[in-house]
């Protein structure tokens, strides 16, 4: 089974559910947790059984020890799971190389010491193709809060970049008044009263010639509570990053 399903098909039913904030634990078996001393940083994706991509704003600071990626979690009590999940841990942060603080290139990836094992709650997302666009794509990305020992789901709809120029605050937009080239941003689709995010994890979109197989979009930087305008702030991943492990390519 190639990246980008669930196991098996398990998001057939995810429209219909998606108000009861139910879905089964394979249905987006792609999202990670990661946890630096037992505390939770974030979220990720995993894109090869050896790499976890992430925000780099949640790893400010933060060194590699002692710093773990939980797959095939879902009860972060560790309670009353359906399959095992596993947890590894991280050998090398790979930073954006002009990632400042700021919300642009605001990416990273994990390189974990031993490899995921494939199974029906741990698989990898897809990555999009260079020039790929999302413009209207009704998108998904997944949270855990405080208030729930299991994940959240929320929809958005990614806008396009005039869009985000238009309604988001100046303080998201650079001195001329434009989006960054490496954002974007899209609003609540989901019908909910209130939604959460985790940043770090990914925003992944079905594929148009196959809506049971999901494309990573973008990683979830930021939330926006401003009523009828942009809601998420997203930084996304339609961009060529080379990175190099025993002689394997992995591509951004």
């Amino acid at each position: 089974m190639g990246c980008g399903y669930g196991y098996p098909k398990a998001n057939a039913n995810v429209d219909k559910k998606l108000n009861e904030m139910e879905f089964q634990v394979e249905s987006f078996p792609w999202t990670v947790i990661i946890s630096k001393n037992e505390t939770i940083l974030g979220s990720g994706s995993l894109i090869t059984p050896a790499f976890v991509l992430t925000a780099a704003s949640i790893l400010i600071d933060v060194e590699s020890d002692n710093l773990y990626v939980h797959a095939g979690k879902w009860n972060i009590t560790g309670i009353t799971e359906k399959y095992f999940h596993q947890t590894h841990a991280v050998e090398a942060i790979i930073r954006h190389k002009h990632y400042d603080g700021g919300l642009d290139n605001n990416v990273a990836l994990l390189m974990v010491a031993l490899d995921f094992i494939f199974q029906p709650n741990i698989r990898t997302v897809c990555l999009p193709v260079l020039g790929a666009t999302f413009d209207y794509s009704t998108c998904l990305t997944m949270a855990w809060t405080p208030e729930s020992d299991t994940p959240h789901m929320s929809k958005f709809q990614i806008q396009p970049r005039s869009k985000c120029e238009e309604r988001l605050p100046c303080a998201y937009l650079q001195p001329n008044s434009t989006l960054d080239e490496s954002l974007m941003c899209a609003i609540d689709a989901s019908e909910q009263k209130t939604f959460s995010l985790n940043s770090g994890a990914p925003l992944f979109c079905p594929m148009p010639s196959d809506p049971n197989r999901y494309t990573q979009a973008g990683i979830v930087i930021g939330s926006i509570n401003r009523s009828n305008a942009i809601s998420g702030l997203f930084h996304g991943i339609v961009f060529a990053l080379l990175l190099r492990r025993n002689g394997n390519s992995v591509k951004l």
